[in-house]
């Protein structure tokens, strides 16, 4: 069981906001935030006498169906990933061929 003791923007400080008048924006481009949080063990897992981590252990080595997918689908996607960043360097190193043959063609004279 988890609680939120606090919860807070640690860069409270804005800056005024060129684009939209009247409105204040954050330093930065990601929005960090700070939190203090109470986890308590729930009432089977204390009264086993088994520590959290031997719990996260044991739970880790039974057999999981979904862990499995999950790591297949993730798998899928960064093969999808790897083939279309090989596609995107190709045409680029042929874009980049081309730029410098019409860079090469506008020095040589007529």
């Amino acid at each position: 069981q988890a609680k939120t003791l606090e919860c807070r923007l640690p860069l409270e400080q804005r800056i005024p906001s060129i684009f939209l008048p009247r409105k204040q924006v954050s330093y930065s481009d990601h929005e960090a935030v700070t939190a203090r949080l109470r986890v308590d063990r729930k009432d089977e897992i204390a009264s086993s006498g088994d520590s959290v981590l031997n719990f996260a252990r044991q739970r880790s080595l039974q057999p999981s169906t979904e862990r499995k997918q999950c790591v297949e689908s993730a798998v899928v996607l960064i093969n999808n990933a790897l083939a279309a960043t090989r596609t995107d360097q190709i045409l680029y190193i042929v874009m980049l061929l081309i730029f410098i043959l019409i860079l090469g063609a506008s020095f040589t004279e007529h």
